[in-house]
């Protein structure tokens, strides 16, 4: 009997839409998610699990359930801008340019800086 191996398999847990033009949607699931953003103001652009979403004017972030670490950040400000909401669960949450975070239920932590708001 002759068995041949498969490539490695990766179920991811966070999804991304672009819901109008150049408008991102992250979700993550109930689950403890990791989402780690590193965004482009320069090349108008964000970078999640290696892979690269281009003509980006706005990202937003549902962490829904789980106890969720949630990173969205830029080197430098421009004119891309953020919305965090970790939903349920005990999140970390972090934004370092324009936008907002919104925690939910849990005890959750906020990092805000050149931001317009947090609450909790």
């Amino acid at each position: 009997m002759l068995f041949e191996s498969l490539e490695c398999r990766r179920l991811l847990s966070v999804s991304v839409n672009e819901t109008s033009p150049g408008f991102y949607e992250i979700d993550g699931d109930d689950s403890d998610n990791t989402i780690i953003v590193k965004v482009s103001q320069d090349e108008q652009s964000f970078t999640l699990d290696g892979v690269t979403y281009t003509a980006v004017s706005y990202i937003y972030v549902f962490g829904n359930g789980g106890n969720d670490v949630i990173d969205v950040s830029a080197p430098s400000a421009g004119s891309i801008a953020a919305s965090i909401d970790g939903g349920d669960g005990a999140d970390q949450l972090s934004l370092n340019f324009d936008g907002g975070i919104w925690a939910g239920e849990g005890d959750d932590i906020l990092h805000l800086s050149d931001s317009f708001q947090g609450e909790v």
